[in-house]
């Protein structure tokens, strides 16, 4: 038999407790007022009748179970337990709950009526997921004992609802099924022909489209770009979910300047100059732009035309670099060949014999440069034996230690000057004088 509620309990024990004095005098005055009956067998039977009936039903009412306390049992079964206080604790929501939140609320349950079964053993029960587009309520859980005496009453707090579209784009997005487009870029203001970069985060689901606003566009995640003209360009990515291509994110647009480079072209020659032989660089510089030359062998100038001298003979990557007032640099590279070394077009041999014909010695560039020198003569020894520091006192082949005439031999001569740069140069090489 199924425990009686509160209210059902209260009833039977009124019933059970209500007494009423039985007196014999008093059945027989009531007998002598009614009217004579002509068969009291039928109305004794039919007493007994009424009697049965009444408390028949007056059983099956109070001990039969309504559906009310059924939902209720179903819903303590579905509800995780809120206290450990007694091992016979029953949880009741006394909120009343619409049938169709009732639908969706409660799922698969084994043995809904009774957590238990036959045995007492506890029966096992289907994990419970609330929908999310379900509103909780705030209305207060009362927990009992089996004595139906209240032993706390607990109040759920509403949650916020969620919408069933806000949870499918958390989970999509944490599932990387949904495109996001997001990009970052390493550089918004650029010269032309300079790369920029572009970043986003790369995703297996997602096919991606940049348009770069020139004519040019790229399909993967990260790509590089350079810009050929000057002027203002708008850049948009595309994301696609490859799975469904309308599902698609078209990110914010973000502006790359360009500013335009110069050019870097220059054109050279070989020319003789002041007794040199010389290379001619030209140049198609801005007068507003500043320029730098390096001509491969140390020496750099920044003319916008320039005059370089080599020594020796070689190949000499020659680079020119013009920068403009956007700072956009623009170089250019060419090799110039020097086919034999300078030496200040030294004679390699002389005759001191006063005939008037090639009787000193002096390099022939020392002539034509005016520039401060310093030339010393050497025996095979290494000894100084001569020294000038003017293109009007050549070497005549006389020792300037002793004042005599040197003997027919080989001799080395070694020039050191300062050119019109103000830089040091150095120069020798072997003479023979010949008597």
């Amino acid at each position: 038999m199924n425990k009686l509620d509160p209210f059902e309990e209260l009833i039977s024990k009124k019933l059970q407790n209500h007494k009423v004095d039985f007196s014999y005098d008093s059945w027989d005055a009531i007998e002598k007022k009614l009217p004579k009956a002509k068969n009291t067998t039928a109305f004794v039977v039919a007493v007994g009748i009424i009697s049965i009936a009444a408390v028949s039903f007056f059983i099956l009412k109070y001990n039969t179970p309504n559906s009310k306390a059924i939902i209720s049992s179903e819903k303590t079964i579905s509800k995780k337990p809120h206290s450990t206080e007694s091992t016979n604790l029953k949880t009741i929501d006394l909120a009343p709950e619409k049938p169709e939140q009732q639908n969706h609320s409660i799922s698969a349950i084994e043995n809904s009526t009774d957590p238990k079964n036959e045995k007492g053993e506890s029966k096992k029960i289907k994990p419970i997921t609330p929908s999310s587009n379900i509103k909780n309520t705030e209305q207060p859980i009362k927990h009992y004992n089996e004595n139906n005496k209240v032993l706390k009453v607990e109040k759920i707090e509403a949650k916020k609802p969620v919408s069933l579209a806000t949870n499918d784009i958390q989970q999509a997005q944490q599932d990387n099924s949904l495109p996001l487009a997001e990009f970052t870029v390493n550089k918004t203001t650029v010269c032309c022909y300079e790369t920029i970069s572009f970043f986003t985060d790369k995703n297996r689901n997602i096919s991606y489209y940049w348009d770069f606003d020139d004519g040019n566009s790229s399909i993967v995640s990260s790509p590089t770009h350079q810009f050929n003209e000057p002027g203002n360009y708008i850049i948009t990515l595309k994301a696609s979910n490859k799975d469904n291509p309308n599902e698609f994110a078209i990110s914010q647009p973000i502006s790359i300047t360009v500013y335009p480079t110069p050019t870097a072209n220059f054109n050279y020659e070989k020319i003789v100059e002041d007794g040199l032989p010389c290379i001619s660089f030209t140049s198609s510089a801005s007068s507003t732009n500043t320029v730098k030359w390096n001509f491969g062998d140390g020496s750099s100038s920044s003319l916008f035309d320039v005059i370089h001298h080599y020594n020796k003979k070689g190949i000499y990557q020659v680079s020119f670099e013009q920068t403009n007032s956007y700072n956009c640099i623009a170089s250019n590279t060419q090799a110039v060949e020097i086919l034999e070394d300078f030496n200040l077009f030294a004679p390699n041999s002389f005759t001191p014999d006063g005939d008037g014909i090639n009787d000193t010695f002096i390099p022939e560039s020392l002539k034509l440069m005016n520039v401060d020198f310093t030339m010393n003569i050497y025996n095979k020894q290494g000894k100084l034996i001569f020294k000038t520091k003017n293109v009007n006192q050549p070497w005549n082949g006389i020792n300037q230690n002793n004042g005599q005439k040197c003997s027919q031999g080989s001799y080395i001569w070694f020039v050191q000057l300062v050119n019109k740069n103000g830089e040091t140069e150095q120069y020798n090489g072997a003479l023979l004088l010949l008597n």
